[in-house]
């Protein structure tokens, strides 16, 4: 589970709160609990939310405990969740996210 540095998004309000009109840069993640990759990720995630966390919001959704949080956010915003961990970067007042496919390091997504 995630530490403080990163805000897990249960429903409509806080997307809109945190994403939709945050006026910062905001990564978000689809993930499940049960994941590999998703576990795997727990710790570059926090690492990144925690050294930027002036400059950029980091979200997360649990796509099984939130499904339909999920679901609304990938058919409203385009998001392509083939599989998780996805990761995908609001921009302030953004209508399309742009999708991240890099390396699942702190330093890359640091970078990014």
């Amino acid at each position: 589970e995630f530490g403080s540095n990163v805000r897990r998004l249960r429903g409509t309000s806080d997307f809109k709160r945190w994403v939709t009109n945050s006026s910062y840069l905001v990564m978000l993640e689809f993930y499940r609990e049960g994941c590999g990759f998703c576990r795997l990720l727990v710790e570059p995630w926090e690492k990144a939310a925690t050294d930027l966390k002036h400059l950029v919001h980091f979200t997360a959704i649990n796509t099984e405990k939130e499904p339909k949080i999920a679901s609304k956010a990938a058919q409203k915003y385009g998001i392509e969740i083939q599989g998780v961990p996805t990761i995908v970067a609001f921009t302030p007042k953004s209508t399309r996210p742009i999708p991240y496919n890099g390396e699942r390091t702190a330093a890359a997504i640091k970078t990014w």
